[in-house]
C-alpha cells in the first residue's frame, strides 16, 4: 500500500512536534536540577546522602541539609557526626548534643560525650562521670559511673571503680561491679573475667 505524501509529511511534522517538546523538557528538566545544586557551592564539602540527608561544612563549622540545600541542622557546631543512620552526635565548645535526622534537637548540647537513643534511654557524660537520660531529658541513670554502655537485652553494662557490673532500665544495679572485664548481654549471654578466669553468665530473671 503506498503511503500519500500527505500522510508522510503528517508523521513527520508529528515526529518533529514530538522532539520538540521532549527538548524542551529535557531542558526545563536540566535547568531545575542545575538550580537545586547551586547550593552545592555553598559548601567546602558535602558528603554523600544518606537517608535523605549530608553533613556539610564550610570554614570550620558543619551542618546538615536535605537535598535542596535546606540545612536541617544549623552551620554552627566544630563537629558532627553521623550515630546509626538517623542521630547526629554533635560537638560545640567541646560540648557534646544530639538531633535526629529531621532536625530536632533530642539532646541539649551541654554535656562532655553523648550517645544515641536506645530503646528510651541515652548515655551522657557530666563531670566526668557517665549516666542516662530518657527522651523527656529526664536523668535515670545518676552521673556516678567511669562507663555505661548503652542498652542491650534491657542491662546495661556499667564501669566503676575499676569493675564492671550491670544495671537495668531504671538504674537498679542488677549484678554489682565485680568483673575484671565484662560485655554487653547478646543472646541472652555474656562474657565476663574475673582474676584472669573468663567464663559465660546467662541472662535470667532480670
Amino acid at each position: 500500500q503506498i503511503i500519500s505524501n500527505k500522510m508522510l509529511d503528517f508523521f513527520k511534522n508529528n515526529c518533529i512536534m514530538k522532539w520538540n517538546y521532549l527538548w524542551m523538557f529535557l531542558c526545563c528538566f536540566v535547568c531545575e536540577v542545575q538550580g537545586q545544586n547551586n547550593w552545592y557551592s555553598n559548601y567546602n564539602y558535602i558528603e554523600s546522602f544518606n537517608e535523605g540527608v549530608a553533613i556539610v561544612r564550610k570554614n570550620n563549622k558543619c551542618a546538615v541539609v536535605d537535598f535542596k540545600g535546606k540545612e536541617i541542622i544549623p552551620l554552627e557546631y566544630d563537629e558532627i557526626k553521623r550515630i546509626d543512620r538517623k542521630f547526629f552526635k554533635v560537638r560545640k565548645n567541646s560540648r557534646y548534643g544530639l538531633f535526629d535526622k529531621e532536625g530536632k534537637l533530642l539532646i541539649d548540647v551541654n554535656y562532655e560525650d553523648v550517645g544515641n537513643f536506645v530503646d528510651g534511654l541515652a548515655t551522657v557524660k557530666r563531670n566526668g562521670k557517665y549516666g542516662m537520660i530518657n527522651e523527656s531529658k529526664n536523668n535515670v541513670v545518676p552521673f556516678q559511673y567511669d562507663y555505661i554502655d548503652k542498652l542491650s537485652e534491657g542491662l546495661i553494662l556499667f564501669k566503676k571503680n575499676y569493675k564492671y557490673g550491670y544495671l537495668n532500665k531504671k538504674g537498679k544495679e542488677i549484678i554489682p561491679p565485680i568483673y575484671d572485664r565484662a560485655t554487653p548481654f547478646k543472646l541472652r549471654c555474656a562474657i565476663v573475667t574475673i582474676n584472669n578466669c573468663e567464663f559465660k553468665i546467662e541472662k535470667k530473671g532480670w
